[in-house]
């Protein structure tokens, strides 16, 4: 068992509009700085009196590569004995590649001094739309949404210039996309990421990283709507049935949150279908909707032409649901199109077997009921979804690719 110190955290200012929250940290005998940078006007709302933040960003790195944590700053007293008694075991215990790991640090219960504002995430997609929109409505009071953050958490990355420059050029949109809405955005870029040898593991559990950028801003914020990815009947912490640690973030939340800062896995009350039935129609949706993460994706090298690539995944997704109800065109601006429109059939049937849940069962019956179901989708459904289970096999893949008309 190896061992990873986190020292006091400091304040640094850059000279350049912007402030870190700082903490040296030791792996091992190896020395580096983590860091959370935010905008001059926010580095007052930087909480370098505990240790929160860096213990709750690199918790998951330090169960995956087996170090204790030694903090030489206190930590909330509250957080401590959450993360110890309950999300080390049971993780875990839960997941082979997580180990038990143990904290020691000076703890305290002295409150945190907040401004009460309440915040929440936005990476563009579906889950964080339907939280901006849903929690920013006045009838809410108190816990009516104030601040949104901007953050390069979500990348899967190692170049931190390619993710420094993503960061930049889509700022000034989420500025916008917060503005838009009566909110003000915060935007928290950090080098986190750096501390976590695996970028699966840095996205597989990633609740605990995304909400240590609020608590970086401990001094700004009472609450955080975390955006959830699932209902809460679809909850789970079988090892073979998540796909991420989205399933069981209910959970993952509940050991973060404290008498300074309350965090909710907002949007868990409805499934997909639901949030975008809510987000559908409106103009900000069709505006700043961002589902594509093409670009964020390590190795990446094709620029989308649009603010969506209109080819991924994820975009196929949008696409086939737009298609099927009837309002695409309302989308063309923010989805890059020609893609689709060069062979629906084969478009629809790939990203149905890529996605083959309940969502894309409830697309297939929408296209049907619509009579948007193109002629040839089912031929290439087959051919996908044999390529699809073949996948495992590289020898069967490189086989499989050499056959005509299914290479992407």
């Amino acid at each position: 068992m190896g061992v990873l110190k986190i020292g006091k955290p400091y304040i640094e200012n850059l000279h350049n509009g912007k402030v870190r929250l700082c903490a040296d940290i030791e792996t091992n005998g190896d020395k580096s700085v983590l860091y959370y940078e935010v905008e001059e006007e926010y580095g007052r709302f930087l909480n370098d009196d505990r240790c929160d933040a860096f213990v709750v960003g690199l918790i998951n790195s330090c169960m995956f590569d087996e170090n204790d944590i030694i903090c030489e700053c206190v930590l909330t007293e509250q957080l401590y004995f959450q993360i110890n008694m309950y999300y080390i075991p049971l993780i875990s215990d839960l997941f082979s590649d997580m180990n038990a790991i143990h904290i020691t640090a000076d703890t305290t219960n002295e409150p945190v001094e907040n401004e009460g504002k309440i915040g929440t995430g936005n990476s563009g997609g579906v889950d964080s739309t339907y939280t901006m929109l849903k929690y920013s409505k006045d009838k809410l009071k108190s816990f009516k949404l104030t601040h949104v953050l901007f953050t390069n958490i979500s990348t899967n990355d190692y170049d931190d210039g390619r993710i420094r420059s993503l960061f930049d050029r889509d700022l000034p949109m989420k500025i916008e996309a917060a503005n838009y809405l009566g909110l003000k955005s915060i935007s928290v870029y950090t080098n986190l990421y750096s501390f976590y040898k695996h970028p699966g593991i840095f996205n597989h559990y990633f609740a605990q990283q995304y909400c240590s950028a609020p608590l970086a801003l401990g001094k700004l914020f009472k609450a955080y709507y975390f955006s959830s990815t699932f209902k809460a009947n679809d909850y789970s912490m079988d090892e073979n049935l998540i796909v991420s640690s989205g399933r069981y973030d209910i959970f993952s939340l509940k050991t973060l949150t404290t008498s300074n800062m309350a965090f909710y896995s907002a949007g868990t009350e409805v499934d997909r279908m639901d949030k975008l039935d809510y987000i559908i129609n409106s103009d900000y949706t069709k505006k700043f909707l961002q589902v594509c993460s093409v670009e964020q994706s390590a190795g990446g090298k094709n620029k989308a032409a649009k603010l969506n690539c209109g080819y991924c995944n994820k975009c196929g997704r949008m696409i086939g649901l737009f298609y099927a109800q009837g309002i695409l065109k309302e989308y063309e601006d923010i989805f890059d199109l020609s893609f689709f429109n060069n062979n629906k059939a084969k478009f629809i049937g790939k990203n149905i077997e890529a996605d083959q849940g309940v969502f894309a069962k409830k697309v297939t019956k929408m296209l049907k009921e619509n009579h948007k179901y193109p002629v040839g989708t089912d031929f290439y459904r087959i051919c996908y979804h044999i390529r699809y289970k073949l996948a495992k096999s590289e020898q069967l893949v490189r086989f499989y690719h050499k056959l005509k008309g299914i290479e992407d």
